[in-house]
């Protein structure tokens, strides 16, 4: 009888080993995961960043075209002409969601959980604010929860040399 039972303490024990194991490799796993697509987001805003400089120095009537893809950890990118001005999270639904204009010579970028990063332009620049919206309010992150692909927000943008710096508009 006591061998009996040392052997179901054994299988108990290894059974909750293994499902500890199992929890801390999909978390592990998880968290690569998303800091995997923070970086790639935060690639695609140095990309927009240096696009939108060199047309700084450009010609009037230059364009480009960037198609840039966020997740739902970002908050904002927008641009201001002072760097230390931050909008809380709502506020940034509100201007994503009216599709408000922002200028200045400051791209800025809010992640989730993290502090806000700004770049300075060569020269002025317009642009709607972007981000991600909860899925309530953007049906297209409605259908692709739906269909189980990951939340993400693409914007087709266009980036064109102006008379006074850059405008960069959603196609």
């Amino acid at each position: 009888m006591k061998g009996t039972v040392d052997v179901w303490i054994w299988i108990v024990a290894g059974i909750i080993a293994g499902l500890l194991i199992l929890t801390l490799a999909y978390s592990y796993s998880l968290q690569m995961i998303n800091t995997t697509i923070e970086q790639n987001v935060l690639e695609q805003y140095d990309e927009l960043y240096t696009q939108t400089n060199e047309l700084c120095w450009s010609y009037l009537g230059n364009q480009k075209e960037y198609n840039l893809i966020l997740n739902k950890n970002i908050l904002g990118i927008y641009l201001t002409s002072n760097q230390y001005l931050e909008y809380n999270g709502s506020q940034l639904i509100d201007y994503i969601l009216e599709e408000n204009v922002s200028s200045g010579n400051f791209l800025c970028i809010k992640i989730k959980n993290k502090k806000i990063i700004c770049k300075q332009f060569d020269c002025n620049a317009t642009m709607p604010f972007l981000g991600a919206v909860p899925i309530e309010f953007s049906l297209k992150s409605l259908i692709n929860q739906i269909k189980g692909n990951p939340e993400s927000f693409e914007y087709n943008l266009v980036l064109k040399r102006d008379k006074v710096g850059v405008n960069i508009s959603k196609r």
